[in-house]
């Protein structure tokens, strides 16, 4: 037997259920998000840096360990009768990330970050290196 007051609740209870419904479905269209990541170039870690001696490691090993530079460029050092070149290797990363609540809230970040190594050769040995 259905009672008069049972009739009152049944109302609100449907209610509440059919808008708990929407809003679960309706989510996805009123919060939104996304993430990317974008690397170029060669990164190089400080261990294989390391390796690199002064005077000792050749062309062919920087190459082998490191790849093709981004760039070269050739000078003639102070005494002409040598030939010098500089290799260029850089790096970056770019991390963006953006949200928002539909006509609440919306933002956004973006992390960069470079690294660039000089290679510096006479006659085919390694002469310097260094980093910015």
């Amino acid at each position: 037997m259905i009672t008069n007051q049972s009739r009152n609740f049944a109302g609100p209870m449907a209610f509440v259920v059919g808008t708990a419904w929407m809003l679960s479905t309706m989510s996805g269209c009123l919060v939104s998000s996304h993430s990317s990541e974008r690397e170029t170039g060669t990164r190089i870690g400080a261990t294989t840096m390391n390796q690199i001696e002064p005077g000792s490691t050749t062309k062919n090993w920087v190459l082998s360990a490191l790849g093709e530079p981004t760039t070269k460029s050739v000078f003639t050092p102070e005494d002409a009768d040598r030939l010098g070149e500089i290799w260029v290797y850089e790096y970056e990363k770019v991390r963006s990330s953006s949200g928002a609540v539909f006509l609440i809230f919306g933002g956004s970040s973006k992390k960069t970050t470079n690294q660039t190594h000089h290679v510096e050769f006479i006659d085919n040995v390694v002469n310097r290196v260094w980093s910015d």
